[in-house]
């Protein structure tokens, strides 16, 4: 084995080994005190590593950091979190709370309808915010339905789960796996959803069929609303005016090649603006610190995939110069035709992302769709960039490895004492996504045949 060779069977061990701690942490007791190891952890501890013996360098390391040729790490993790904190920010006032309130109500004690009408407040959440911020947001919530109605929570879990991994293709922000690839193929936000509308239209319509199938018989006709149940909104003009922010985000983001601003500098500026109306509101509601509401929010980001994310640039790097990428690349070239390339890539990044995670298999895919051994043009160059975007949202509707929301949507379940196994998840997620996966395939063919 030549030394690439080596590196890159070390480069994937990293790989298989840090989504292993990102799905399992590691517990243990010492010194008579629990000691975890997880993502946080064992990024920077697989950098050292690998420093260590010699399979990165610092000028890798540098590149992975700095980015290479269109794909920019900082952008991109710029418009993930500048997106995350508008839209926790929202939810901190209590809309969201208030909105699942009235859609019990308004479901007026019919299963089904309910069903109907949180899997569609999913995805239009999601179209608002993005798919990891309505996991985090509405699975609390849709477990506290008990407060609201007595029901069995979990086919609204898997509908609010499955709708937000579906209605995240169609937004350029809906999804960090869509930010990758877009960045990285700068690609327009409203380029991005001119292609994505068909696909994730037919995905989200057969998506809702199979589960309201495959769930008829847990899913009641009629169920007893609690008439004792309340939200708690902070007040109207706080719930308002962050409201008005987050939309006034995603309109600048919509005509952000109109007036001539980077994606990044959108989310960025407006999450700014959202930090600024936090700390206004808190003086004026004279809650003590100023600070203490953009501390509370700040908290409920998803900070921890920031070292996952950022290790994995790092190694996928390595992999670009260890000639992995290119030989991939070179490949792929052999699969000329838009129906070829939507199969080949499309599924095989659905089978990626289940082996290694959406994320870092994006990451992995931006750099073979960029690399100057990749001889597509054309509608086949887009039919296959626009798979992978496919596959790396569906992926997480495929098995609990497929996504980093399906961790934490996992781990929150957990906490409230649901347990849904890997096999339990599986057994759901394969009646389904490749199903959806091939008719959102095909529904992409004639979106770029039109274009």
């Amino acid at each position: 084995m030549t030394v690439g060779t080596i590196d890159t069977v070390v480069v994937f061990v990293a790989i298989g080994a840090n989504v292993a701690l990102a799905l399992r942490p590691l517990s243990f007791t010492a010194r008579k005190r629990p000691v975890t190891i997880g993502i946080v952890v064992s990024a920077p501890a697989t950098l050292a590593l690998l420093y260590a013996l010699g399979a990165l360098n610092a000028e890798t390391i540098w590149r992975g950091l700095a980015g290479t040729g269109s794909l920019v790490p900082a952008e991109i993790i710029a418009i993930f979190f500048g997106t995350a904190y508008v839209s926790v920010s929202t939810d901190h006032t209590g809309v969201f709370d208030m909105l699942a309130y009235r859609i019990v109500r308004s479901a007026r004690g019919n299963g089904r309808r309910l069903f109907l009408l949180f899997y569609l407040f999913s995805s239009v959440l999601t179209l608002f915010t993005s798919n990891d911020i309505v996991i985090l947001t509405l699975t609390p919530i849709i477990f506290y339905l008990g407060r609201h109605a007595d029901i069995d929570v979990v086919p609204y879990l898997y509908a609010e789960f499955f709708a937000a991994n579906t209605t995240s293709m169609l937004l350029y922000i809906g999804n960090p796996t869509n930010i990758i690839i877009g960045n990285a193929l700068k690609l327009g936000f409203w380029q991005f959803s001119a292609i994505m509308w068909l696909p994730t239209l037919v995905a989200s319509v057969a998506t809702y069929a199979f589960l309201l199938l495959l769930f008829r018989n847990r899913i009641p006709h009629a169920y007893t609303v609690n008439q004792a149940s309340a939200y708690y909104m902070r007040s109207s003009a706080d719930a308002g005016t962050s409201v008005a922010l987050l939309l006034v985000m995603l309109l600048m983001l919509s005509f952000s090649s109109v007036l001539h601003l980077a994606i990044w500098e959108i989310t960025t500026a407006c999450a700014i603006g959202q930090i600024g109306r936090d700390l206004l509101f808190d003086r004026i509601a004279k809650r003590g610190n100023a600070a203490a509401r953009a501390a509370a929010v700040t908290r409920k980001i998803p900070w921890t995939i920031l070292p996952f994310i950022i290790l994995f640039f790092i190694l996928v790097q390595r992999l670009t110069e260890t000639g992995f990428v290119d030989a991939v690349a070179a490949f792929c070239s052999r699969f000329t035709s838009p129906l070829l390339a939507a199969v080949s890539f499309g599924f095989s990044s659905l089978l990626a992302a289940n082996l290694m995670n959406n994320q870092p298999m994006s990451i992995l895919y931006a750099h073979i769709l960029t690399s100057d051994h990749l001889a597509l043009t054309g509608a086949t160059a887009t039919v296959a960039a626009y798979a992978v975007v496919i596959a790396s949202n569906l992926g997480a509707n495929l098995t609990v490895v497929g996504a980093l929301a399906g961790m934490m949507w996992k781990r929150i379940l957990a906490q409230k004492s649901i347990r849904i196994g890997f096999a339990d998840f599986l057994r759901i997620g394969a009646a389904i996504t490749p199903a959806v996966a091939a008719l959102s395939f095909l529904a992409l063919l004639l979106t770029t045949g039109r274009q």
